[in-house]
């Protein structure tokens, strides 16, 4: 029970943070571009590239939590992966 709770928290909460994060990246962008330190679209194509790495920062979250979930299952599943490879690496052992 109480690990739902934690979960059901973390999402809007992470939520909350990029927000955050991105309005204060706003707003010192803003003030950076009134100062002439920067140009309009080198502050647009700042943001565009910064909104392209919240996807994979977002799949790096919810790929912590599966492994987190899975418990001695994902343990023995790297054990498994290591007995390929050295089956692959050197056949005859």
């Amino acid at each position: 029970m109480a690990a739902a709770r934690v979960r059901g928290l973390f999402g809007p909460g992470a939520g909350l943070l990029e927000v955050i994060g991105v309005l204060v990246i706003i707003g010192a962008g803003v003030w950076q571009l009134s100062a002439g330190r920067i140009t309009l679209g080198g502050l647009l194509v700042f943001l565009v590239y910064l909104s392209q790495l919240y996807g994979p920062v977002r799949g790096l979250g919810v790929l912590t939590g599966q492994v987190g979930q899975s418990g001695d299952g994902w343990v023995a599943s790297c054990g498994g992966v290591g007995s390929v490879m050295v089956v692959l690496v050197d056949p005859a052992g």
